[in-house]
């Protein structure tokens, strides 16, 4: 208890600090050679073997912070260089859009005021439900589902690649599984084998640099033609390409972004795809069937490389996350950041919404998840997740009952989205988990590695029902009578919670050459 207790006030110590450097930000020089003469009058050393002018800077806030934690004045600049900006009278900045943006955020808006239509209806049904519902019912329905979970072991392994392995992504019918690798390759397994895939082409070659991400089309596997847009992939080659299930060679590919590419994200109506990259933007891209893909919007705002990237599941809003550990909310219907969601002390890359809607969870370089509730712009909930780096979230697509977490620990933790408390462990891998992602069809959960190994994760012995009807994702502390009855009273809980479990999974590892890098 006394070292939960020491561990919580560091980190409410490291966040306090990182408030303390934003809030003093306007006081940091931005010129180098600002920042060196600020740095000579601190008597602090100018530069050291190594630094460039960012790290530089950031440098000087952070001695800047501590002084003024300590109680101490800000010196004032040195005026050898600084250059005071005149005063300007304050204006908000845009950029006029096409005409072709303005149909597509129109199309977005019809598309996601139907979904969220249909959405908010069936959420209601399920509110009726559970009000004839006891307490005891409403948790052994969450009991059966957290017995099945804690029985998931290993039960295929299979060498996706031959080098890491940076995502995988689970077809919408959860039939296939698509694995993106460094190896400048994409390749196509079946679930739940592990298996190459025959009816399709197993492995599609194309990127001159690592692969980074895949994403399926909302109907690949179901309606779409296999001859058609079926899936997406991004690279460090800078490029985004889009396949079809039946060739090798990508049907087109998108150039614009000016530094390496982190992940790529289909919008929820399979017309518009998004991708993050090093160039502290994201593109929107129209790939309407027909004609041919272009980019619709290069969006600036992240301060650092953009990383995480997903849409809601209504299409109307997209969140995003950058290395200095700030989210951003965009609406696509007007192109706004609505919201700007603080609290992580390092990079955060992974990123998920929760299929009900208003569920954003978070994860990254301080090893914590942490849950927003997007409606109230407020974060619900913390966790101290792992022991190293976050790197995916992925949640159960049909409901959103639980979410599962990969880790550069080497382990994968799946989550009850209700309480928030940890279910079950998943160790196996023999480095870093790169990607997570669950299945719709019987939620097995596929996981890849830094090993480069993909490992498929299921309870042979029994399925957890997909239609479980109880609303999910809320804190343990509200109580769930008074809020079916009484909607607007839920309590927000910013508190950190230590995450423990013993789950042990117990699949084998194939044997396997070192790496080479």
């Amino acid at each position: 208890a006394i070292e939960a207790e020491e561990a919580r006030k560091a980190k409410e110590q490291i966040i306090r600090r990182k408030k303390l450097e934003r809030d003093i930000e306007g006081s940091v020089p931005v010129l180098d050679p600002d920042v060196r003469q600020k740095l000579r009058d601190l008597r602090e050393p100018i530069t050291y073997f190594g630094e460039g002018p960012y790290e530089r800077r950031l440098r000087l806030r952070q001695i800047l912070a501590r002084k003024v934690e300590r109680g101490d004045t800000l010196p004032l600049a040195s005026t050898a260089t600084t250059h005071q900006p005149p005063t300007m009278e304050r204006t908000r900045f845009f950029t006029e859009g096409t005409e072709a943006l303005k149909q597509a955020r129109l199309d977005i808006a019809g598309y996601s005021l139907i979904k969220a239509k249909s959405r908010i209806r069936q959420q209601q049904e399920e509110q009726k439900n559970l009000l004839n519902m006891t307490r005891a019912e409403r948790d052994k329905v969450r009991s059966d589902m957290a017995t099945t979970l804690k029985q998931y072991v290993n039960t295929a392994s299979q060498v996706g690649g031959e080098r890491p392995l940076s995502c995988v992504k689970v077809s919408p019918d959860g039939g296939y599984s698509l694995v993106s690798s460094w190896d400048q390759f994409i390749r196509l397994f079946t679930i739940p084998e592990c298996d190459k895939a025959e009816d399709h082409v197993a492995v599609y070659g194309g990127h001159s640099n690592r692969v980074t991400g895949v994403a399926w089309h909302p109907n690949a596997m179901k309606t779409q033609s296999p001859d058609a847009l079926n899936f997406v992939s991004c690279s460090s080659d800078k490029s985004v390409k889009l396949w079809s299930l039946r060739s090798k060679e990508p049907l087109q590919t998108l150039g614009g972004h000016t530094g390496a590419i982190n992940k790529c994200v289909f919008h929820p109506s399979g017309n518009y795809v998004a991708s993050s990259a090093q160039d502290a933007t994201w593109r929107l891209w129209d790939v309407t069937a027909g004609r041919e893909a272009y980019s619709l919007l290069e969006q600036e705002g992240h301060s650092a490389p953009v990383y995480g990237i997903d849409f809601q599941i209504d299409g109307s809003l997209v969140a995003t996350s950058d290395i200095s550990g700030i989210c951003r909310v965009w609406d696509t219907r007007h192109g706004r950041c609505i919201q700007v969601l603080e609290g992580h002390t390092k990079q955060v890359i992974g990123l998920c919404f929760s299929p009900n809607g208003w569920l954003l969870c978070t994860g990254g370089d301080d090893n914590l998840l942490r849950l927003w509730d997007i409606r109230r712009q407020k974060p619900l909930k913390t966790i101290t997740a792992h022991s190293q780096l976050v790197s995916c979230i992925a949640f159960e697509p049909t409901k959103g009952n639980f979410f599962a977490s990969a880790s550069y620990d080497k382990t994968v933790s799946l989550w009850d989205s209700t309480t928030f408390e940890l279910i079950k462990t998943l160790k196996g891998h023999d480095n870093k988990v790169m990607g997570v992602d669950v299945s719709p069809k019987n939620n097995s959960i596929v996981s890849c590695a830094f090993d480069r190994t993909l490992k498929l994760w299921e309870n042979r012995q029994t399925e957890y029902a997909l239609h479980t009807i109880f609303i999910n994702t809320y804190s343990d502390h509200v109580d769930l009578d008074d809020l079916l009855l009484n909607p607007g009273n839920i309590a927000t809980d910013d508190d950190v919670s230590m995450g423990s479990g013993s789950g042990k999974g117990d699949g084998d590892l194939d044997s396997l050459p070192e790496l080479d890098d």
